[in-house]
C-alpha cells in the first residue's frame, strides 16, 4: 500500500526563491488585513520591497571560496540570492552550513562509500546482538556488541580525522557539515514532536507568528483542507479558538498588547479554511481539542485488536518497515517479549496470526485516514523557527541530544483513558502517537534532504529510528542525568523491564556500595510505585534520606569511613605534577598522621575522600587551634606551610589504614560535615528534585536532616510501620 505519510521521491524538490516567498507572505498579510485581493497586495509588496522601493530588500554580499575541478580554491564575492541560484541551477548539494559539494554521480566519494559500508555492517552485528540477548547467550551478545561498536567507532572516527590538519583525510568542512546535519535533523524532529503531540510551536517572538501564519496559508492547498474538513466532520476554528492556539505557544515567551491585537486582526481576516490549515496542519493536539470525537474514533481504529483470521499472514508481514515493526512490538508485547521477530512464526503461530491481523487493521486505518494524513501531516509546511530551537520551552520532548529526541505521550494516555495508567490500552495509545511522529519525521527529513539537493535514491538515507520505548522516564535537573525503565529497544521487547541510568552522579563507581544500593532501591520504588499505583509517597522518600543522613553523621562522628567515596592514588611517576595531584596526600599522611595512626606504603592504593572546611587562612588556623594533640597539630601546620596551602577542601585518606583505625579525630574536628554528607548523598538530592524537593547548596549547604531531626524521623517510620 502507499504510505500516506511519505510522498514520492519526485515530490521532494527544493525551492531557493526566498525573495518570492517573502513577497508572497507579505502580500498575504496585507490582503487579510486590508481586504484587497492577493494580486493587488503582491504588486504593492513588489514595488515596496524590491531594491529601490520604500522598504527595499538588500541582497547581502557573500564572501566565498570556490574552485574549478582539480584547481586550488579562490576567494570570490557574490550576493546571497546569486549564491542560491548558482547552487540550484547547477544541481549541487548544499549542507545546512551552506557549504556546497559536487554531486556523487559526478564525483563519488570513497570515504562516503566506506561509511555506508560500516553502517550496513553494523546493522548486521546489532541484529546478532539482539538475537543473542533474547536467547540468553551472554558471550554471543558481548561479541556482537563489540563488533557493532567497532563499526560505529570506525565510521565515527572519520569525523575526527576530517578535522585534523595532520591527517590525509583532512576535509575542513566535513565536521561542521556532519554536525549541522545532525542538529538540523534533531531540531526538525523535536519541533515536530512539540507541535504534533502538544500543540507547542516555537513562537518566541511576535514576527514568528505573523510569518508562520502566512507561510502555512500560502503553502497548503485550500481545496484539500476543505475536503478533509468535510470528509471527517471537522470544525472550522473561529477567531477565539485560533487565538487560543497561538496563545498556548506564546505565553512562555512574551506579552504584548500591541502585537496580540495585530495578530488578532490578522487572524480575523483569515478565511475559515485558512484558520483550519493554520490550527490543524502538523498539530494533532489542537485537532483533538477542537474535534475530540473525530480523534477518539481515529485512535479507536488504530488501537483496535483484531478478531478475525488472516488467510495469508506471511504475505501481510513480508514487507513491513522498521517503524511498523516497532509499533507492533509495543501493541503486541506478549508476542514479541524475548523473541526474535523472524522466529515468531515458528514458535508462536497464533502470535504470527495476531501480528498479521494487527497490521491489516493498521493498514485499513491508514487508508481510511489517508487524505487527512496526507493533507495535515505530510504537507510542505515545516515547523517554525528551527534556527533558534535550542531555546524552546518544551511540553512534550523531555530529553534529547544533538542526534536524538525523547518525548512523552502521557497527555494522550490521560486524554484517551481519563487517567494515567499502564494498561495494554495505554501502551497502544502511546505507541500510536509514537508511530505517527516517526512517520512524520521520515517525511520531514526527506523534505530537508530534498532541499539540500540529495539524489532521489539517497533521499531517505538521513533517518531517525524509533529506538526505545520507556514506560516511565524520569529526567532530572542535571544535564544528561536521568533514570528510566526500558520496555523495548528497536522492536525487541525485553523479558523484564530494564533499568537505564544515565549521568555520572547517578552511576558513579566512587559512590559507596551501601549508598548505591539504597539509591537503586529508591529509584525502583519510585518507578514501580508509579506503574503499579499511579502515585508514590514523596514524604516517604524525603524521610528516608533524612534517616540515612542521620546514620552517616553518627558513623562519621564515631570515626567510621564506610560511607566515603573512594579513589585510587597512583604511583608518583604517573602524575605530571605530583604535588598538585591527589598523590600529595600520600606524603601528607605519612608526615602528619603516620606516626600516630600508622604509615601507608607507597601508592598505588585506594583512598577515601574526606571533605574539610578550611577555605582560607583564618579557617585553617581555626582548624589547627581545635586539634588537641600538639604533635599532630605541629606536623600538620608544618606541612601546610611547606606546601603553601592557602585552603584545604579535600584530603585523600589511605583506605588500608583507615579500615583499621578509622578517621583521625583531628580531621573530624576540622570536617565540613554538611559537605561530607552532601557529597555522599548527592544522588539522592538529584532524585529528590524530581519529586519537587529542592535544597540549596549556596551560600551554604542545607541537608534534609537539618530540617528533620532524628526523633521526627523515628516517629514517622514507627507510625508507617504500625
Amino acid at each position: 500500500m502507499v504510505n500516506p505519510f511519505v510522498l514520492s521521491a519526485d515530490d521532494y524538490t527544493r525551492d531557493y526563491n526566498v525573495v518570492q516567498g517573502a513577497l508572497e507572505d507579505a502580500a498575504h498579510y496585507l490582503s487579510r488585513n486590508t481586504g484587497d485581493s492577493h494580486e493587488v497586495c503582491l504588486a504593492y509588496a513588489k514595488k515596496a520591497m524590491m531594491p529601490g522601493g520604500e522598504l527595499g530588500m538588500v541582497d547581502p554580499k557573500v564572501k566565498m571560496l570556490h574552485r574549478d575541478t582539480s584547481t586550488d580554491r579562490e576567494r570570490g564575492l557574490t550576493t546571497f540570492t546569486q549564491y542560491l541560484k548558482h547552487v540550484q541551477d547547477n544541481n549541487l548539494l548544499m549542507a545546512p552550513t551552506m557549504t556546497v559539494y559536487n554531486r556523487e554521480e559526478n564525483d563519488p566519494s570513497i570515504l562516503s562509500t566506506y561509511t555506508a559500508d560500516r553502517i550496513s555492517e553494523r546493522k548486521v552485528y546489532k541484529t546478532r546482538m539482539f538475537e543473542a540477548g533474547q536467547r540468553a547467550d551472554a558471550v554471543g551478545k558481548s561479541i556482537a556488541d563489540s563488533q557493532q561498536s567497532s563499526c560505529k567507532i570506525d565510521a565515527n572516527s572519520l569525523s575526527g580525522a576530517h578535522n585534523s590538519e595532520y591527517s590525509i583525510l583532512f576535509v575542513k568542512s566535513a565536521h561542521s557539515t556532519l554536525t549541522s546535519l545532525c542538529r538540523m535533523a534533531a531540531a526538525y524532529a523535536t519541533a515536530n514532536n512539540e507541535k504534533f503531540i502538544q500543540g507547542n510551536r516555537h513562537y518566541w517572538e511576535p514576527d514568528t507568528v505573523y510569518t508562520n501564519i502566512a507561510a502555512i496559508c500560502n503553502m497548503v492547498n485550500a481545496s484539500d483542507i476543505d475536503a478533509v474538513v468535510q470528509q471527517y466532520g471537522l470544525i472550522y476554528p473561529d477567531v477565539e479558538q485560533t487565538m487560543a492556539c497561538i496563545d498556548r505557544s506564546t505565553q512562555y515567551y512574551w506579552t504584548s498588547v500591541k502585537h496580540t491585537a495585530q495578530i488578532r486582526q490578522y487572524v480575523s481576516g483569515l478565511t475559515p479554511t485558512e484558520r483550519a490549515a493554520f490550527v490543524y496542519v502538523g498539530d494533532l493536539y489542537h485537532l483533538a481539542i477542537l474535534n475530540p470525537g473525530v480523534v477518539r474514533e481515529l485512535f479507536d481504529r488504530f488501537i483496535k485488536t483484531p478478531t478475525f483470521t488472516v488467510e495469508d499472514p506471511d504475505a501481510v508481514l513480508a514487507d513491513i518497515d522498521d517503524d511498523t515493526k516497532v509499533y507492533l512490538s509495543v501493541m503486541l508485547q506478549d508476542v514479541f517479549r524475548g523473541r526474535d521477530f523472524r522466529k515468531i512464526k515458528d514458535v508462536d503461530p497464533a502470535g504470527w496470526q495476531a501480528m498479521a491481523g494487527q497490521v491489516t487493521l493498521i493498514r485499513e486505518a491508514l487508508v481510511h485516514y489517508g487524505p487527512l494524513i496526507r493533507t495535515l501531516w505530510a504537507s510542505k509546511v515545516a515547523p517554525a523557527s528551527i534556527a533558534v530551537l535550542p531555546n524552546v520551552i518544551r511540553r512534550a520532548v523531555i530529553a534529547g541530544d544533538t542526534d536524538s529526541t525523547i518525548f512523552t505521550t502521557q497527555w494522550w494516555v490521560e486524554w484517551y483513558l481519563g487517567k494515567l495508567e499502564f494498561s495494554q490500552t495505554a501502551y497502544r495509545v502511546g505507541a500510536t502517537v509514537a508511530y505517527f511522529t516517526s512517520q512524520m519525521v521520515v517525511h520531514l527529513l526527506a523534505t530537508m534532504s530534498g532541499n539540500m539537493g540529495v539524489s532521489k535514491h539517497n533521499l531517505f538515507m538521513l533517518s531517525m529510528k524509533n529506538e526505545f520505548c520507556y514506560p516511565i522516564f524520569v529526567p532530572t535537573n542535571r544535564s544528561k542525568h536521568y533514570f528510566a525503565y526500558q520496555l523495548a529497544k528497536e522492536g525487541n521487547v525485553f523479558e523484564e523491564l530494564e533499568l537505564e541510568l544515565k549521568g555520572a552522579e547517578l552511576r558513579s563507581a566512587q559512590t559507596p556500595a551501601e549508598i548505591k544500593a539504597l539509591e537503586m532501591v529508591m529509584i525502583d520504588d519510585i518507578m514501580k510505585g508509579i506503574i503499579s499505583k499511579g502515585s508514590i509517597s514523596a514524604k516517604d522518600k524525603l524521610y528516608t534520606v533524612a534517616q540515612i543522613e542521620h546514620r552517616i553523621r553518627k558513623d562519621i562522628r564515631g570515626s567510621s569511613a564506610s560511607w566515603f567515596r573512594t579513589r585510587q592514588v597512583k604511583a608518583k611517576d604517573t602524575y605530571t605534577n605530583p604535588y598538585s595531584s591527589i598523590w600529595q596526600y600520600y606524603e601528607m599522611w605519612n608526615e602528619v598522621f603516620g606516626l600516630k595512626y600508622g604509615m601507608v606504603e607507597e601508592p598505588p592504593y585506594m583512598a577515601v575522600s574526606f571533605k574539610v572546611s578550611a577555605k582560607n587562612k583564618t579557617e585553617i588556623q581555626q582548624w589547627l587551634d581545635n586539634i588537641e594533640d600538639p604533635d599532630v597539630r605541629g606536623r600538620l601546620q608544618h606541612w601546610l606551610q611547606h606546601r603553601n596551602k592557602q585552603q584545604v577542601s579535600e584530603i585523600m585518606l589511605p583506605l588500608p589504614v583507615i579500615d583499621r583505625v578509622g578517621v583521625p579525630d583531628e580531621l573530624i574536628q576540622g570536617a565540613n560535615l554538611a559537605k561530607v554528607i552532601y557529597t555522599i548523598m548527592s544522588p539522592f538530592y538529584i532524585i529528590l528534585e524530581t519529586l519537587g524537593f529542592y535544597y540549596p547548596t549556596k551560600p551554604y549547604i542545607q541537608l534534609v536532616s537539618d530540617r528533620i531531626p532524628q526523633a521526627e524521623v523515628d516517629a514517622y517510620f514507627a507510625e508507617t510501620a504500625a
